[in-house]
């Protein structure tokens, strides 16, 4: 709708005047005197407009819009913003601060994504799908915004990542380690062509020239979101060898995007970018040869190190099968494929780093929580076949079980057993304990993965019964504490694992000798040679680590959830009671009283996840039987889910025994009560309690 001519100029006028505060005309008619200087008399906009977009004078003005939107987009939740938006991605925004060196990175387009192909544009419509680009590079995160699913994506984004940052990491690391960086695997290869940037300018300095040992990779992972029914579906990714940007500053790369299929050896499509070294001035010229001769060298040496390790882990596991030969079917991983088609065989180890999430995960409990609810799935095309390296041809030939990088596992926002378990491994070393993933089998015979954790008894020395272990189990947050030789007291109620076959952790891998594997009975002292077979920790440093992921805070405080809470109360009601008039039966919803009882109940059963203490349920027994009059009687049930999507709640108590019931009761004066309670947790998961109850008279 066109605005008529005197809205136009009343919004010229605050643009205007937004722009005089901001002291922008001031810097721009600096920057064109200076402009002017450089090149003379004659202005061409494109050039000048690049100078004040380097200079990030849009950004900045851009970010101050943001910012007065923000603030309005989090008055509009206390006051009831809708549920369904929080169906998006914690997101890093990538701004620039100009004195630093940064990689620009733009999504320009996508292509030949055929699977969406034949897909009806009604069809799509009524999906409510979008497509996404999620990136990493080292510690910093970025996720684009949503597009449609079309064979042709039209991604337009940019993310600006600081280089600067990386290498002062890099020399962190180096430091702690007392050794050279970690080299971030490659798994596919790109087509490139550099055009030449404007105002690119010569020169040579050895800060420039770190950029060169800057071996981090940029990771894009694709992902497909189904917002209504807040669903996530991997479609592919792939890493991205940035540095051929240092030959002219700027690069255009068609970046094939590969599925998780082994089977599968085409792209799922293309993904169209092009690098930049911003600001252009600041960065020199490496010459090409020198780019490529550092790109061999490293590749030369990761080659290297994987045969050496190679070798010497296939002596390893026949030397751990010539203890007993029924150890062959014990649960054995030192080898695991990427779950991408390159399917490319990474040690386990790898997979763990120490994640520190200061101020997003603030306790061990609270790391398991939010493992926890991030969904234990798989994707339909994930192969998962052969233990260990019992056959080493058979793992060069993808018989190892295929994972997927921690980044990617947290993109999707699911996964199966393995990978909840790496990844509750590396948050707790990042919280300072002594954990370890531990692979056995449970009361089923059935592979099974976990998290053990071990802490010396006071006053004890060597020996068995040295430790106090724990055991966490991945997809529920519980845990399990064990003693050596201690009886199997609640064992039989424990649903985790049973049997610890082998354990690895940052640069540490041991394999259990013991006859009996029980996690009850087992010793848990990994230095000890007679009980444990360890590997040779100097050839595990050998192993190039997977990058970790950082961490995102929650978009939404948990003061913040009130008004996502009353939508999706409103939003049941409706549905519920629409089901129920289908059923002839009338619905009266009672907001009273017993609403704010069930609040309490909500409160201790997740205070009981988080914290695994159970609470006594007295109190809201007591308080429910004050608020019904005499010969009401009450029925409720509590659910948990970890998505706030209305028809799947909805889906969901139609079909449970206990809520089937609640929903179709009929009776004389009967009321219905439903409670939500919404806790947000670090990369915009949530765990929502959702209570429904019946007051009737007997």
């Amino acid at each position: 709708m066109d605005l008529p001519p005197d809205k136009i100029q009343a919004l010229r006028r605050v643009v205007d005047e937004h722009l005089r505060e901001g002291g922008v005309y001031d810097e721009i008619r600096g920057l064109l005197s200076e402009y002017k200087a450089q090149e003379g008399d004659i202005l061409h906009s494109d050039g000048l407009l690049g100078v004040i977009e380097e200079k990030g004078i849009i950004q900045r003005i851009l970010d101050s819009i943001s910012g007065q939107q923000l603030k309005h987009k989090k008055s509009s939740v206390a006051t009831g913003a809708s549920f369904l938006s929080l169906t998006g991605f914690s997101r890093a925004d990538g701004k620039r601060q100009s004195e630093r060196r940064h990689l620009r990175v733009q999504l320009v387009g996508g292509r030949a994504f055929l699977e969406h192909l034949d897909i009806d544009p009604s069809i799509r419509s009524a999906a409510n799908e979008k497509l996404f680009a999620c990136v990493q590079f080292g510690g910093q995160r970025f996720k684009s915004r949503g597009v449609d699913c079309v064979c042709d994506p039209p991604f337009d984004d940019e993310f600006f990542v600081d280089l600067d940052k990386e290498i002062d990491e890099g020399r962190r690391r180096k430091q702690a380690a007392g050794a050279g960086g970690t080299i971030t695997k490659g798994l596919w290869q790109q087509r490139y062509a550099m055009p030449t940037p404007r105002n690119f300018t010569g020169g040579s300095s050895s800060k420039d020239r770190a950029l060169l040992d800057v071996s981090t990779q940029l990771h894009i992972v694709l992902i497909r979101v189904d917002e209504t029914l807040q669903k996530r579906r991997y479609v592919g990714e792939n890493v991205v060898e940035w540095r051929n940007v240092l030959k002219t500053g700027a690069v255009n790369l068609s970046v094939e995007i590969g599925g998780s299929g082994q089977g599968l050896k085409v792209p799922i499509g293309v993904l169209e970018l092009k690098l930049e070294l911003m600001p252009s001035a600041a960065p020199a010229f490496i010459p090409e040869d020198e780019i490529r001769g550092q790109l061999s060298r490293e590749r030369n040496n990761e080659a290297a190190t994987d045969r050496e390790f190679l070798v010497y882990a296939s002596r390893w596991w026949a030397e751990y099968h010539a203890v007993d030969p029924s150890f062959s079917c014990r649960n054995i991983k030192v080898f695991a494929n990427l779950a991408t088609h390159s399917a490319a065989m990474v040690p386990t180890p790898a997979f763990i780093s120490p994640i520190t999430a200061d101020r997003v995960l603030e306790s061990p409990m609270e790391a398991a929580r939010f493992v926890a609810l991030l969904t234990h799935d798989k994707d339909d095309d994930r192969d998962v076949s052969a233990n260990g390296v019992s056959s080493l041809s058979a793992s060069l030939q993808h018989g190892a079980e295929a994972w997927p990088s921690l980044f990617a596992f947290l993109s999707k926002g699911k996964g199966e057993q393995p990978e909840h378990a790496n990844l509750l491994c590396c948050l707790l070393l990042g919280h300072g304990l002594d954990a370890w993933v531990a692979l056995g089998v449970d009361s089923k015979g059935n592979n099974a993965s976990a998290v053990l954790t071990r802490m010396p008894k006071q006053g004890s020395g060597s020996g068995e019964n040295m430790y106090d272990v724990r055991y966490w189990d991945v997809l529920t947050g519980a845990t399990f504490d064990c003693n050596y030789g201690s009886p199997s007291v609640g064992l039989q109620s424990w649903h985790g694992i049973h049997h610890v076959h082998c354990v690895y952790s940052f640069e540490s891998f041991a394999g259990n000798i013991q006859p009996d594997a029980c996690v009850t009975t087992t010793s848990h002292d990994f230095a000890d040679s007679s009980l444990w077979m360890s590997m040779n920790p100097i050839k595990l440093t050998l192993i190039a680590k997977l990058t970790p992921p950082c961490i995102l805070p929650p978009t939404f405080s948990k003061g913040e959830m009130s008004g996502f809470e009353v939508d999706l109360e409103h939003a049941l009601k409706i549905s519920i009671g629409h089901h129920r008039e289908q059923l002839g039966l009338v619905t009266i919803w009672d907001d009273g009283n017993l609403n704010h009882v069930m609040s309490q109940a909500l409160w201790n059963y997740e205070y009981q996840k988080l914290t695994a203490t159970q609470l006594e349920s007295r109190t809201f027994q007591t308080a429910v039987r004050s608020v019904l009059h005499t010969g009401q009687n009450c029925t409720a049930f509590p659910v948990n889910f970890s998505h706030t999507s209305p028809l799947r709640i909805v889906n969901y108590f139609l079909t449970n025994k206990h809520t089937k019931d609640i929903v179709a009761l009929y009776g004389d004066e009967l009321t219905h009560t439903l409670r939500v309670r919404i806790v947000p947790y670090a990369e915009d998961c949530v765990s929502v309690w959702v209570m429904l109850a019946a007051v009737y008279t007997s």
